[in-house]
């Protein structure tokens, strides 16, 4: 009986030890997360961050040339931030820049506005 359940025991531990490997593909679905989908930025130049939490590699596209994003990939799942740097507003309007955040066959969209120039 000692053997049998020594037996078991080991046969546990191999196989969680096996199924917790760093080369397993990501589980599930593509899953992407942002802790905020949108912010509010004054008219100046400036940065601000956007934490992400993906299962899959990603990448991060600004949809105006006013604002760029670093890093703007990553190969791994993970928990990231992605620092999105905007130039200064020149105009008496505010504007918004969409930005797509994609892993896999999954995209979150990001809404920066930037207030008008006083």
């Amino acid at each position: 009986m000692k053997t049998l359940t020594k037996g078991m025991l080991s046969l546990l531990c191999i196989a969680a030890l096996t199924a917790c490997s760093d080369d397993d593909p990501a589980p599930g679905p593509d899953s992407m997360h942002l802790y905020t989908t949108e912010s509010t930025v004054d008219a100046t130049e400036g940065q601000i961050g956007v934490t992400l939490i993906t299962n899959r590699s990603w990448t991060v596209t600004p949809q105006s040339d006013w604002v760029k994003a670093t890093p703007a990939s990553g190969t791994e799942k993970g928990i990231y931030e992605t620092i999105l740097t905007y130039e200064a507003n020149p105009d008496a309007e505010a504007r918004t820049c969409k930005v797509l955040f994609a892993g896999g066959t999954y995209t979150v969209t990001y809404t920066l506005t930037q207030k008008a120039r006083q």
